[in-house]
This record gives C-alpha cells, structure tokens and sequence, in this order.
C-alpha cells in the first residue's frame, strides 16, 4: 500500500508542476501591421517557452474569440488544431485598430496543499499570507462532503503526504481545488491607420485584462511600453505583472513589475521582435462552489519595431513566395544583404549568385579568422562545415533560392539537385556585380543552420517568425570576396 500510495502521489504532483508551468498562454500572429484585406495567422499557444505551444488546446475549451474591429464586435470562428496551437488564417477587413482577443472556459485544478502555498509564494506572495488559513478552513469542507467515489486520489495525496508513516497515511490532507481563468490578447493595425485612433484602449471585457496606454503597433527599441490592468473592468493595484521577448531556449521573463495605485506599469522595450506581457492575480474564491481559490491568468503579444520593420520582409515572402518558410525567409535576407553590401538594385542584370562551399575558396585565402578570410566557428556552437547528415533536402535549396529572387530579382545558378555543395560551410552563397567585378560572400552562422536543418515541418512558420526578427549579425556571416574564388563547377 505504501508503494501504491507513493506511486500516485508521484503522478499528482508531477502532473501539479506539468500544469503550473504551462499556464503561459499567448495570442500569436505573424503581423500587427497589416493591409486591409490581408490574411491575418492567428494562433492561441499554451506552453513555457514564447512564442511555441506545447500541445495544442481543444477547440471546445475556447469559451469566446473576438476581433473588436472598427465596425464592431465580429466572433472568430474556424479555428484548429494546428502548429501546436489553435490556429486560422482569414482576412482582416476594417482600416483602423483590431483587438483580438479570446477566453478559455473556466477550468479546476487540484492541488496538495503545499504546494499550492508554495506556487502561490512564487507567483503571488501578497495573496500567499491567506493561503494557509483559507486553505485549512476550505480544506476542512471539503472534507466533509468528499465521497467515496474520490477515496482512490485521496489515498495518493494521503501517500504524498511528508506526515504519512508505513502503518497510516495522513487522513486530513485533502486536495485544494483551484477555479483557473485564462485570457489572452493582441492588437493589430489595419492601415492607414490615423494618429488619432484610440481604439487600442477599448477592453474586451475579459476578467482580468491589460489595456496598452499608447498605439502597441507603434512601440520601439528604447521606449517604454506603459499598460494598465483591469480586474474586472476596474484598474487593480498591486497585480504581478511580467513581461518578456522570444530568442531563449528556456522560460524566461526579462522584467517584473507591480501595477501601482492606478492599476498601471511600465515595460522597458530593450529590443526589437516579439513580447509579451502577463498579469496573474490569485484570490480566495467566494460562494458556495467546489473551489476554494479562483486565479486569473491573462496575457498581451505585441511587436517592438527597430531599425526596420519585419513586417514589410513577412508580406514580401508571401507575396513572392506564397508562404512563410523559413528557408526562403533566409534567402531573402541573404538577398537583400547582398544588394546593400553591392550598391545594387532590385532586378539589377548584373548581378550573379552561385554556391561556394571550403573546396571553392582559393588555396591563397587568409585562414579563418584572420583579415579577408572566412569568419571562424562560432562560440559554444557547431563549427562551419556541417556535415550532410543533417538531412538537408533538394526542396529546401528550392526555397531559399526563391528568397533570394524575391529579394534581388534575379534568380541564381544554383541548382537545387546539389544541396550538399549549397550547404557545405555554413551554406555559403558568392554573390558578384559583373560591372564592376565586386563580389561578397554570404553564409548563415553555423547554429541557425542546424537549427533550421533539425526544425519539424509543424514548427516551420514560427521558426520563420522568430528568424524574421534577428539582426543580420544574428543570423549572417559576411566575408568580401577580396581572396581569390574559384569558379562553382
């Protein structure tokens, strides 16, 4: 028995701790500037890392999605399972501001005590004083109206129980019993939108909500993004708030705050890409319901805009290629590194791009490293010269040479039936301007390629997403082509 018990209370508190670290959820899209008529993607995530979903959450779970949009309030339907998230791609029509929001429906978890005192210490500890007392009181009634029909998980929380001995679990630890809310939001701008639009500021009448102070669409590098929380319609003080961007491989916040006696707080934007921002406000339950606590879990994504905007590189994708790959994503960032680095144009005749790779580079080359010779390995990551064990396919070649003619106009002289030639030292690709017999090299630093060679095809769009927003120094190796290149065979 003691086995037994000890076996169940394992898989309660694992579950416990699954539950308590994906609460994060997010609404996502692959734009908050948009033109009217655009297809708008839209996904709600669940999960620990932004902006990626675990698993995907059930359609009937969703209790309402809306787009407040200027013409008034339309419900969201058609939403699937999809990428790890519930996900759709339609239009957005109405120039102006669209709040975009949905709410799940009210779920209940079960908690051993302890630790729900200790999560609530770690995400709320104001509300963590009255944990113990309501606890015990609540614990208490429940108690006494559990039925034998729960026997079976009680004896795992009497097993988990630090009190328990061989001869008799603990029989007075019952399971507290949480009342979850959870919401989540986004804003985009249809345009041209008017300086004087203050639709950004109209909640959705979510429980607990947060209401941006300026145009969301319009924060950048540098500033500071203030926002004001509503629980229920009323600015709250005192909410724990957290904020933080995508780029890690773990969960992460970059900030926390607490909203002041306005209900308001304020974010630094250290950097361009994707945010987001999430407010949780715990409170013992009222009523005569099986809960004895009720949180509130609510969550706003936008996008800092930097030196340059994405979301003019993620409309010319899907207009040049038709979707949002993350192979032709690089190449057209590739592209358009090239022109610059060049002087040239778009459609320019003389411009030519063919693949390099270690055997094509003259023996006479500095090493890498040094001044004119190919950038070495990266820190902490694979070194240059990926092996083609990584599976990389003819089709991706495909892609990323249709992103280099989005963005230069011309197509290339690599063929995509030699994709280990492309993708040998770190995909190098030699790009000349015959007129004046300059000439540059471009390659992707060693880590992005593995990552994009190892990415499953269910991740591909958020995996372009995230690239769209990293600097050319993230994602580029730049090397003039001072040194003797031979020519591709």
């Amino acid at each position: 028995m003691i086995l037994r018990n000890a076996v169940l209370a394992l898989c309660l508190v694992l579950a416990d701790a699954a539950m308590a670290g994906a609460v994060d959820s997010w609404l996502i899209t692959d734009s908050n500037i948009v033109n009217d008529g655009d297809p708008l993607w839209l996904s709600f995530v669940s999960g620990e890392v932004f902006p990626y979903g675990d698993v995907a959450t059930a359609p009937d779970h969703v209790a309402w999605f809306v787009d407040l949009a200027p013409d008034g309030c339309r419900d969201i339907t058609g939403y699937a399972p999809y990428d790890r998230g519930l996900s759709i791609r339609e239009p957005i029509v109405g120039v102006g501001t669209h709040v975009i929001g949905c709410a799940l429906r009210p779920r209940f978890v079960e908690w051993i005590p302890a630790g729900f005192e200790a999560h609530l210490r770690s995400m709320c500890p104001d509300a963590a004083s009255k944990c113990a007392t309501a606890s015990s009181s609540a614990s208490l009634s429940a108690r006494s109206s559990r039925t034998a029909s729960s026997s079976r998980q009680q004896e795992a929380v009497d097993g988990w129980s630090p009190d328990a001995s061989s001869e008799s679990p603990a029989p007075d630890v019952v399971p507290l019993v949480e009342r979850r809310s959870q919401f989540a939001k986004t804003i985009v701008a249809v345009q041209p939108d008017r300086d004087d639009d203050r639709a950004f500021q109209t909640p959705l009448g979510q429980r607990l909500e947060i209401i941006p102070v300026s145009n969301p669409c319009r924060w950048r590098v540098g500033s500071m993004a203030g926002i004001r929380v509503l629980l229920d319609g009323h600015p709250w003080p005192g909410v724990r708030t957290w904020a933080g961007h995508e780029g890690f491989d773990e969960a992460r916040y970059v900030c926390e705050m607490t909203t002041d006696a306005r209900g308001e707080a304020r974010v630094p934007l250290t950097q361009p890409g994707h945010w987001f921002i999430k407010a949780v406000v715990f409170r013992p339950a009222t009523g005569l319901g099986k809960a004895q606590w009720e949180s509130f879990h609510t969550s706003f994504t936008f996008r800092v805009r930097g030196e340059t905007d994405v979301a003019g590189t993620l409309r010319a994708i899907r207009a040049g290629t038709g979707g949002l790959d993350p192979w032709a994503l690089v190449g057209f960032r590739v592209g358009r590194r090239a022109l610059a680095e060049l002087g040239l144009e778009h459609g320019d005749p003389d411009l030519v791009a063919t693949a390099t790779g270690t055997g094509d580079i003259g023996t006479d080359s500095p090493p890498p490293g040094e001044p004119g010779g190919p950038p070495p390995s990266e820190p902490g990551g694979p070194p240059p010269g990926l092996p083609t064990g990584h599976g990389i396919q003819a089709e991706w070649v495909e892609r990323l040479c249709d992103g280099i003619w989005t963005a230069t106009g011309i197509r290339t002289d690599i063929e995509p039936s030699e994709p280990s030639r492309l993708l040998l030292d770190a995909a190098r690709i030699r790009f000349e301007d015959r007129s004046s017999g300059g000439a540059v090299i471009l390659g992707l630093k060693a880590y992005i390629l593995g990552v994009m060679a190892d990415a499953d095809d269910d991740d591909a769009e958020a995996l372009a997403l995230r690239i769209a927003t990293l600097s050319d120094a993230e994602l580029l190796d730049v090397v003039p082509a001072s040194f003797p290149v031979l020519a591709s065979p």
